[in-house]
């Protein structure tokens, strides 16, 4: 039998880009365009450790607001799915499906930092999409991921 261990993480962070609409200046339950294509099928990673940094100068955020990610697949010959962002706050029932989670972040103005842990890659290329769950107005944001495997001990 073999014992599957974590091998740490396989490169430097790498931080997200968005070629328009990202998560920089979101209004409150505003929706990003999806970030630039992330590549995933060289070296198969299966999982990522996200980090979001945020700075909301002027609006105090609460304990608890969050800002969720979402991370779309191009299953089908690298079409990518069906998105509603551009900086929209209305109701986009078909992002839903690519919820990963959330970032978290405490009462407060100015710059913070929060986690999401493990998160699952495709072993194709995808994308990222976010939404401001009430931060209040970001004027900075910076996603970076980390990807990792496992190993044979």
């Amino acid at each position: 039998m073999v014992d599957a261990v974590n091998s740490g993480y396989k490169s430097a962070p790498q931080t997200v880009a968005w070629s328009a609409n990202g998560p920089d200046t979101l209004v409150t339950n505003a929706w990003t365009d999806l970030s630039t294509e992330i590549d995933n099928s060289t070296f198969k990673y299966l999982m990522a450790d996200f980090t979001l940094s945020i700075t909301c100068p002027t609006t105090q955020m609460a304990d608890g607001n969050t800002v969720s990610m979402y991370l779309v697949p191009q299953v089908e010959d690298d079409t990518t799915p069906a998105w509603q962002g551009g900086d929209v706050t209305v109701a986009a029932p078909e992002n839903e499906q690519y919820y990963v989670g959330s970032f978290t972040f405490t009462t407060g103005t100015g710059a913070q930092v929060a986690n999401l842990r493990s998160v699952v890659l495709p072993p194709g290329k995808y994308n990222i999409g976010m939404r401001n769950n009430g931060t209040g107005t970001t004027t900075a944001a910076t996603l970076k991921y980390r990807p990792w495997n496992y190993s044979s001990s």
